[in-house]
């Protein structure tokens, strides 16, 4: 039986790339995507059950973290003002395929060190900020934060994020819909599919490197395959665990760049959390 799901996602994607048509307009996009921001950031406050005075002191640390950005941003345009400047000369010598003279090499290095440590100096004051949230926060309010998995809709009243059984259980369901999929149009969707599950993975767990993103979509593709291959009894033993094992650490915490907030910061310190921690 074919997999209504699939099969839909599969005509879509042919019909935007027959017609010219890529889904909503870029700014209706961007309003959807705020709004999911904002929603993602409400359930997680209210399962923090903030009291008023951490409102109103992470408010106000926010309003700070947002002026260092816009700060940041300013200093960035300068640069980047400079920058193309430089790189177009840059490039005018490497067209011509002529040696580049030590001035302007030495040009390009100073421009990227004023641009990394434009960038270092916006995060140690974000990272600061950071640290001045967490220590406003009990225990079990940063523990909420450090298990929080985004979500549009909690799965029970007091909880929130999303759980590995959860999880679990939304594998079993798309495994099964891979297992629907006519011959024809798996050997199609497959890696179309694979790189949808990864995105997805993404969002929730954090970034892989590439070598870690071609190493999972290699294991899933695998999956994929061997589930098909397997009686309708053999998957019904065996598909709890193989869901499971389709749920990866979480890598949120592990995959930060130099001077990047933690969980606390980026949730906490985000502009968007202002009007809800001011109301």
């Amino acid at each position: 039986m074919k997999a209504p799901g699939i099969v839909f996602l599969c005509s879509a994607a042919v019909f935007c790339v027959n017609t010219g048509t890529a889904g909503p307009p870029a700014q209706e996009f961007a309003g959807i995507s705020e709004l999911r921001r904002e929603i993602v950031l409400l359930n997680l406050l209210n399962g923090l059950y903030l009291t008023g005075e951490q409102k109103k002191a992470i408010a106000g640390i926010c309003e700070q973290a947002e002026n260092i950005r816009n700060e940041y941003r300013v200093a960035s345009r300068s640069i980047e003002q400079e920058m193309t400047g430089v790189l177009a000369e840059l490039r005018a010598v490497l067209i011509g395929n002529q040696e580049i003279s030590p001035e302007l090499k030495n040009r390009v290095h100073r421009m990227e060190k004023r641009r990394y440590a434009l960038e270092d100096a916006a995060g140690d004051k974000l990272l600061a900020l950071e640290a001045e949230v967490k220590s406003l926060l009990n225990p079990n309010q940063i523990q909420v934060i450090e298990t929080f998995r985004p979500c549009m809709i909690p799965p029970d009243q007091g909880n929130i994020g999303q759980s590995v059984e959860l999880q679990g259980e939304y594998m079993v369901q798309s495994l099964n819909r891979i297992r629907d999929i006519p011959v024809g149009e798996y050997v199609w969707v497959r890696g179309m599919l694979a790189d949808m599950h990864i995105d997805r993975v993404e969002r929730h767990a954090g970034l892989f490197s590439d070598s870690e993103r071609q190493a999972y979509k290699d294991k899933i593709l695998e999956t994929y395959d061997e589930i098909r291959r397997m009686s309708d009894r053999e998957y019904f033993i065996k598909r709890a665990e193989i869901a499971g094992s389709f749920v990866p650490e979480d890598r949120s915490q592990a995959r930060r760049s130099k001077n990047q907030p933690g969980l606390i910061g980026r949730l906490l310190l985000d502009p968007a959390a202002i009007q809800f921690l001011d109301g």
